[in-house]
């Protein structure tokens, strides 16, 4: 396996996502004020959320799934906890994106899911 690229979950790694997030709801940022400040808290919890996953994947492909547990004279597997961190938040980052892209008019949603996508 590849060794995956270092990555850390930090103020500036969730920025750059923050950016590339805005990048693409930019005209609806700039066409419509009312919306604008609920849509950068959903964005800036989207772009945690996709960092926070990236971190529990680089982890996940460079530990181990499930490790040996002693406690005692007890042996036991344990899952990795990243592979629930990643399970959980990929459910909420779906729900962000779902939400997200529901501020898009219509004909704008289906090409902007498929850039998200993509990234």
């Amino acid at each position: 396996m590849a060794k995956s690229k270092e990555f850390v979950l930090d103020d500036k790694a969730v920025a750059r996502e923050v950016n590339a997030i805005v990048r693409v709801f930019k005209p609806v940022l700039e066409n419509d004020p009312g919306k604008k400040e609920m849509l950068k808290k959903l964005i800036e919890e989207a772009a945690f959320q996709k960092c926070l996953m990236r971190e529990c994947r680089r982890r996940l492909l460079t530990e181990e799934l499930v490790t040996t547990v002693e406690n005692g004279s007890q042996k036991y597997l344990k899952e990795n906890p990243a592979a629930k961190i990643y399970s959980d938040n990929s459910r909420q980052y779906k729900d962000y994106v779902k939400t997200l892209i529901e501020f898009l008019p219509p004909p704008e949603r289906k090409s902007k899911l498929e850039e998200m996508m993509r990234r």
